[in-house]
Parts: C-alpha cells; structure tokens; sequence
C-alpha cells in the first residue's frame, strides 16, 4: 500500500525525522485557514500516489492565506498521470542550501535492501542515474546487520552526502523496520541554511501481508480511477484495463500474465483482464465458441460397443483382425477433440504462432494418435 506524503512525513516525525510543519486541506476554504496558521507565506501540494507534481504544476508556492485560497482552487481536482487531486498539503518554505536524494528499497532478485543514495536530490532519480551513473551510490544491506551507525557512515560517503545526514540515514531504516516498509523514499532530503536535516519530501510504501500490524491505515478508504476498477474491487476482484479483444479472468498473476503471453504469442490482443477464483479464457463473440455437441461426441461415438472392443478369440487368431487397427486409433482422443483456446483464436485448425512466446508451436488440436495393429 503506498501511502500519501502527508502520512508518510507522519511516519518519518514519529521516529524522529525532521520534517516542515504542514496541514492537510480539502477545500480552498481549509487551505487558506491553514495558511493562516502557518503564517501566511506557504507552499501548497497536490496530495496524489505519484511523482512528477511539480512538473504538472502540483506544487506551487502561495506569498499568503488569499493567494494560498486561490492555488488550492487551482489544484484541487487536477489530474496528475491519471490521478485526480482530492486533497492538497499546506507548509510552511524552507530555505534549501543543499539536495539530496536517500531511499530504502527491498531487492527481491538478491533477497535483501537496498540503499540508494545521491548528492544530486530534488531531479527525477531516474534521469540522474542514466546521465550520471556513477552519481548514484548503490550499497547492499544484510537483513541481520541493518543500517547501524557505520553503515550509514558509508552510505553518505559513497553518496557524498555530509556527514551530517548519518543520523537521519538509521532513522529511514527505523522507519523501514517498525513500519513493515517495502520502500522508503525521501527527495529531497535537504540541508538548510541553517545547517539542520528536513525531509521535503517522502513516500512510503507498506507490504500488504503485514497490514494486519497496521491498523491505523486499515480504514484508509481506497481511491479507484475508473469505475470498472471500483465495481471490481467490490466483488473482490482486481482490474486492469487493457486494449484488445480477448478477455481474461485468471485465478493469480502468474497464471495470467501466462495467459497474456500466450494470447500475444498467436497474434490476439488481451483486453480488460481480472483475478477472480476460477480460471477462464474467453472472447467477445458468443458465436465462434463451437457449439457443445461439437466439442464433444456423443457417448455411442467415444464408446464403441463391448463386441468391436473384445472380438472372438477366432478372430483374434485371424490375419484380418491383426490388420484391423484398435479403435482408439480411429477415435481421436477427447483432449485432441477438444481445440485449444489458441486454436479458437486463430480461427485455423492448425497454425503457427506468429513470433513471442508461442513461436514454434502449433495452436491447433493435436493429430490423432498413429494406427498400431492389434496383438495377435
């Protein structure tokens, strides 16, 4: 769960971190009365789970409580990379002598954190690391050692981040720990003129498993943007949306992202795709499902009579009858009957699977099995 960076600043204040005094708002009306309280002057911020507000225009600065009132209204209700702006932060301006960007983030593919860390904060972390790679410090951390003191020491010195920054560096970690964290983010971190550590920014995001530990953000309402998203949720279902014609409902991700590439492999578009509790691969049009007789023979055809399955030890003795094939050799078997979802797809009986993952299969039913002759 990603949390706001209202809340994620209040995670960082409760374990020590040296945050900006700040209000929340949800009406103009509440941003220029915390404007007020903050003393006028104020920076006010789009309160979305996503980066690039100050790009989009999401964080501005207000000279007072009346221009403050004004930017709320402005902000209020814009959308942000798909994200409408329900609430906005009020807080008070720092005076910024230095910028610096810190993470804690769990590295699934090596099993442990990872401390990444830059003197070059408040830029896109991203951009700074594919200009400047060696501007971005990457350091390992042992799950039973942590980040004690000397760790962040040689954090901030890979980083070239002062001295200084140590101290809130274990603090991150707490945070990290306490609040079953799968990622800690704070840019900027900054130093101030007056020499002291704020964190300016920050975001949080929690591990779902643990929010049984978390009741203070169990009641957290969740936020949709699409009503699909919404009604699905409700049925217990997750969403996504996706551009194509075949639709899919899977029992878990990894049997649906298999699907998803199976489907692209025979040359088919995915479309809107959900997690249920059962698994399915259907498409739109009723009509190119084949009809049930079709998919399966009657009973008489899959089972012929006990005579044809056992013949008379005479006959079993004859030349005809060892040149007679079973007939499970005449009788595909019901799997081959049965096409397979990316037969149906094609539209072909047999075809190949244009390029991905399915390149070098057929996606038609399998032939029958090869005639044998009866043992003598």
């Amino acid at each position: 769960m990603d949390l706001f960076e209202h809340q994620a600043k209040q995670l960082f204040a409760d374990h020590g971190i040296l945050v900006p005094c700040a209000e929340v708002a949800q009406t103009a009306k509440e941003a220029r009365a915390a404007a007020e309280r903050l003393g006028g002057r104020v920076v006010v911020k789009a309160q979305v789970k996503t980066g690039g507000r100050g790009k989009a225009g999401g964080v501005k600065l207000a000279a007072d409580p009346a221009a403050t009132e004004i930017t709320a209204r402005q902000i209020l209700g814009m959308d942000i990379k798909g994200h409408t702006v329900r609430t906005v932060m009020v807080a008070q301006p720092v005076d910024i002598a230095a910028e610096f960007y810190v993470s804690y983030v769990l590295d699934r593919a090596a099993g442990r954190f990872l401390a990444i860390a830059s003197a070059e904060g408040g830029l896109e972390i991203e951009e700074v690391a594919a200009a400047r790679p060696e501007a971005v410090a990457r350091i390992p951390i042992a799950p039973a050692e942590g980040v004690t003191r000397a760790k962040a020491a040689e954090i901030a010195a890979a980083a070239g981040l002062p001295a200084g920054t140590a101290d809130t560096l274990v603090k991150l970690w707490r945070v990290l720990i306490h609040e079953d964290a799968l990622l800690v983010e704070v840019n900027p971190l900054v130093r101030t003129d007056g020499g002291g550590i704020l964190a300016l920014d920050g975001k949080v995001t929690l591990d779902d498993n643990a929010r049984f530990r978390q009741a203070r953000w169990g009641a957290q309402p969740a936020t949709y943007d699409q009503e699909l998203e919404a009604t699905a949720a409700a049925k217990g279902l997750n969403y996504v949306r996706l551009d194509g014609e075949v639709g899919i409902i899977g029992n878990g991700a990894g049997l649906v992202m298999s699907t998803l590439d199976a489907v692209v492999g025979c040359g088919a578009r995915p479309a809107p795709m959900s997690a249920a509790a059962t698994t399915r691969l259907s498409h739109a049009p009723a009509s190119r499902q084949p009809p049930a007789a079709s998919r399966q023979p009657p009973a008489a055809s899959r089972q012929p009579p006990a005579a044809s399955r056992q013949p008379p030890a005479a006959s079993r003795q004859s030349p005809v009858a060892s040149r007679q094939s079973p007939v499970a050799s005449r009788q595909p078997s019901a799997v081959s009957r049965q096409p397979s979802a990316a037969s149906r797809l094609s539209r072909a009986p047999v075809s190949r699977c244009p390029g991905g993952p399915g390149a070098g299969r057929t996606c038609g039913p399998p032939p029958p099995a090869p005639s044998a002759p009866r043992p003598v």
